[in-house]
């Protein structure tokens, strides 16, 4: 019988074949993850070593390494998505002497392969949620702290139940359906209480804000006409009824 991580490794495995270095390979709405990379890029500072988990096939953390001078490694639980992450980088202008280093390794998140206090920043982009429990979630976290330095960034772009039913709630009140499918058979949203008032965790990382960045973009493309929706990740962001969000945290000393 195969058991619920192969299958999701399988699920990323075929997604990876069928987008292979399109920007859509992990997530689909475009306009989405450039918030979510612009979010995360105001923490990547020039000079940093950072890994990326769950990097599927590279497509942010090229991004971060075009726009800042990183020694970055992209590590992904998907040999498939790692291999078009290899692809991608072939693609990248990498004549500059003064950038820094870029590669992509398979690995898991619940067995980091790296040594304590290794990374300045440690960055998941929707890749925690994909873990089938919250004590697979918190020791997944755990993980990532012990491979940061003291007071080093963990950056966790992940999905949230709070703000999903926040958004459920204020469609109801503008009379409109909650919205259906949001939660991939795979997944495991976050409940914003949970995960920042754990014990074990606070123990290790200091929660410095919870960015709800896609708020604003969430609130017009889930109730506006479509002829709205190519403003919307242009709009000031305001509220917090985004499902995708940017847990900040920093290791403690």
């Amino acid at each position: 019988m195969v058991s619920k991580r192969e299958e999701v490794r399988q699920f990323w495995d075929e997604r990876a074949r069928q987008y292979t270095t399109s920007s859509q390979s992990t997530l689909c709405e475009v306009p989405l993850r450039e918030l979510e990379i612009g979010a995360i890029l105001k923490y990547l500072q020039d000079g940093m070593k950072v890994l990326d988990v769950g990097c599927g096939n590279g497509y942010s953390t090229i991004k971060f390494w075009e726009h800042r001078r990183l020694d970055i490694i992209g590590m992904d639980f998907s040999p498939e998505m790692v291999k078009y992450a290899k692809e991608n980088l072939k693609a990248c202008d990498r004549r500059d002497p003064q950038r820094g280093k870029v590669g992509f390794i398979e690995g898991d998140v619940l067995q980091l392969p790296f040594p304590a206090a290794r990374f300045d920043a440690v960055v998941t982009e929707r890749c925690l949620q994909n873990l089938g429990s919250w004590e697979e979630q918190r020791q997944a976290i755990l993980n990532t702290a012990s491979v940061l330095k003291p007071r080093g960034f963990f950056l966790m772009a992940e999905c949230s139940f709070t703000g999903l039913d926040r958004l459920a709630r204020f469609l109801n009140l503008l009379g409109k359906k909650e919205p259906e499918g949001v939660v991939p058979w795979h997944n495991l949203f976050f409940c914003d209480a949970l995960v920042l008032n754990d014990p074990l965790i606070r123990k290790v990382l200091i929660p410095v804000k919870v960015n709800n960045f896609a708020s604003a973009y969430t609130l017009i493309t889930r109730t506006l006409p479509a002829s709205w929706h190519l403003l919307a990740r242009y709009c000031p962001n305001i509220g917090g009824f985004g499902y995708n969000k940017l847990y900040v945290w920093r290791r403690r000393e």
